[in-house]
């Protein structure tokens, strides 16, 4: 049987990641012309949108291992912005920064 605190670690371990990948995605934005905070604000309502809606067959289709997950509604989605190509180094210096938003 695995101890609580194993599973605590494991828990914090997966939402420190998932903060780092909203921090990148916010930084994406950032680089594109977004204000900082609308940047955050952006990546934090699409999350809330789609833990609204994970399990509404309708809204989300979900991913398999050559697919990704797919959300049918435009509140679901990330800005356009966060698609393409970037600096990494310019996008890991402002997620960084804004890493303690999320």
């Amino acid at each position: 049987m695995v101890a609580d605190w194993e599973l605590d670690d494991e828990a914090e371990k997966i939402g420190d990641e998932r903060r780092w990948e909203d921090a990148q995605l916010a930084a994406k934005l950032v680089i594109s012309g977004y204000e900082r905070d609308s940047a955050v604000g952006a990546i934090k309502s699409v999350n809330e949108n789609r833990e609204s809606h994970i399990n509404d067959p309708g809204v989300h289709i979900d991913g398999d291992g050559e697919q990704p997950s797919e959300w049918t509604i435009e509140e679901c989605n990330y800005p356009n912005e966060v698609k393409g190509e970037f600096n990494p180094q310019q996008v890991y210096t402002i997620a960084q920064k804004l890493i303690d938003d999320f």
